[in-house]
């Protein structure tokens, strides 16, 4: 009420003060109860907007608005309101910096930062907040620049001074203690140390207590890191360690959440991949479930297509060992999936997932004695291979030899007869099992780091 009476004197200066006060209001619980957190969101970036048109363009008054503009389109963002928020939130730091007051350029860099991050920009994130730092060094960006240079693929060797760098400032604040160790424990995965990154992922849910926000997407992490070192292990006791993590995850995630979908897609993935590993039938029935719902609540094309592969597979290995269902099942799933990613991201160079979905399909159609349609989707996988690899992708070459040696088996004088062959010659012509490779798995979630430096 004071700053709206300030409005006629002060216009700028209050109108901050007031966006200041609906972004805090916003954030109350009895806003989110109400379900006023996007309205006041709204108001905030409005009025934010109107007294950055006021100032005078460089000043003081001028940098403070666009700031808290921009802390308000991610908290927008964070409510779900689009990725259109962090656009708007950029196009408000757009200005070069050398016009902006040199005492704001260190939260200029941050923010963008922190924005750039958001949206899945590691290289950029990591340049803007690397400029940051040279102004201004703190524990909270420090932790910001590992999660874009991992965010980047970076080497280890770069991450890791970084996390040094960050340790001594951490203080006793457990949310720092709680990002630095699952850093750390997510560099050790990296650098090849799975008992280090296991001991570290320990010790961080200590640091995240059951009612939480942070435990699920923390134990989601590591039961995902639990389930790619599991699939380069042998037996089935590191594929049930990871089942564990991954089902405690799911508890502790709410409804509707994008990590909830994930969890299940995972948990889909590490029962399919005991069953390969133990044949424990009720482990394909509920990854069969798990995955059948994935796709039709995927929140993206590409995630979609890769949980129709990864379902497709199911549907195989269920037509072979409890004769439910027809091989066209499997073959729905891989076209499913080959026609989704095509139609989100197109076929040149095309994407793995693509190249995946066209040899599936080619496999199949061979053990249903259908040589001439086989050789063509084979054909297609070749291609697709191909220009990969033309585009510089990284792909792995036992994907392609195996595309390679399936169609030159399929195009044999004389052919050798599916119909005749036993349970280890199908199975040397199905598909492999995967580990889920979805494309944003490591991109931080909605609740990572933001607001106000």
């Amino acid at each position: 009420e004071r700053a709206e009476a300030a409005l006629p004197a002060e216009p700028v200066e209050a109108r901050i003060v007031l966006a200041r006060a609906l972004y805090a209001e916003a954030g109350t619980a009895a806003a989110r109860r109400a379900g006023r957190g996007p309205e006041l969101l709204g108001r905030a970036a409005d009025t934010l907007v109107r007294a950055g048109e006021l100032a005078r363009t460089g000043g003081e008054a001028w940098a403070e608005a666009r700031l808290e503009l921009a802390v308000v389109h991610h908290a927008l963002w964070r409510e779900g309101d689009g990725a259109e928020h962090l656009d708007a939130a950029l196009d408000a730091l757009a200005e070069d910096t050398d016009h902006w007051p040199e005492s704001a350029r260190p939260t200029l860099h941050l923010r963008r930062g922190r924005l750039l991050l958001a949206r899945g920009d590691g290289a950029g994130a990591a340049a803007e907040l690397t400029a940051a730092l040279a102004l201004h060094e703190s524990a909270a960006a420090l932790l910001d620049l590992a999660d874009a240079l991992h965010l980047a693929d970076a080497d280890p060797d770069r991450i890791a001074p970084v996390l040094d760098r960050a340790e001594p400032l951490l203080g006793d604040a457990r949310a720092l203690r709680l990002r630095f160790t699952t850093a750390r424990a997510r560099l050790y995965d990296a650098q090849g140390d799975g008992a280090a990154a296991d001991a570290a992922y320990e010790e961080a849910t200590l640091l995240a207590p059951a009612d939480s926000e942070q435990r699920g997407p923390l134990l989601l992490t590591w039961g995902d890191s639990l389930l790619r070192r599991a699939a380069t292990d042998t037996g089935t006791a590191p594929v049930d360690r990871a089942e564990g993590v991954l089902r405690e995850a799911l508890t502790c995630l709410p409804a509707g959440a994008a990590t909830r979908e994930r969890a299940q897609i995972l948990i889909g993935s590490v029962l399919a991949l005991r069953f390969d590993r133990a044949g424990f039938l009720p482990d394909l029935y509920e990854s069969r479930h798990l995955l059948d719902e994935a796709t039709r609540t995927a929140r993206d094309p590409e995630t979609r297509a890769e949980v129709w592969l990864h379902l497709g597979w199911v549907q195989l290995q269920l037509s072979e060992v409890a004769r439910e269902g027809q091989l066209v099942g499997a073959l729905t799933a891989f076209r499913r999936a080959a026609e989704g990613i095509r139609a989100a991201l197109g076929d040149r160079p095309g994407t793995i997932t693509l190249a995946r979905a066209l040899h599936a399909q080619g496999a199949v159609l061979y053990l249903m004695d259908r040589p001439g349609q086989a050789a063509t989707l084979l054909a297609e996988a070749a291609e697709q291979w191909r220009r990969l690899d033309g585009a510089l992708v990284a792909v792995d070459w036992a994907d392609v030899e195996r595309t390679r040696a399936l169609l030159a088996e399929v195009g044999a004088v004389p052919r050798p007869r599916p119909d005749r062959f036993g349970r280890e010659e199908r199975r040397r012509i199905m598909p492999p099992w995967r580990a889920w490779r979805a494309g944003d798995a490591e991109r931080p979630d909605r609740g990572g780091a933001h607001g106000r430096s």
